[in-house]
């Protein structure tokens, strides 16, 4: 979304669609199993993320 509504180039928008693909894969793996171990996996990618699409959103806004 940063990208069309011209937030973002095309660097964030990648960084955003691999980072989203990796965060949904593991929430879909806890939601098959149900185990604790891929409940700490979803809760730590959660936790490089968010800061690193939100850093990727502000490197993009210093570079221009």
């Amino acid at each position: 979304m940063p990208t069309i509504y011209g937030f973002g180039g095309y660097y964030i928008a990648g960084l955003s669609l691999i980072a989203g693909i990796i965060f949904s894969w593991l929430a879909f793996k806890l939601l098959m199993s149900r185990e604790l171990a891929d409940a700490r996996k979803v809760m730590f990618c959660s936790f490089f993320y968010i800061p690193a699409v939100q850093l990727g959103l502000l490197l993009n806004f210093i570079a221009k």
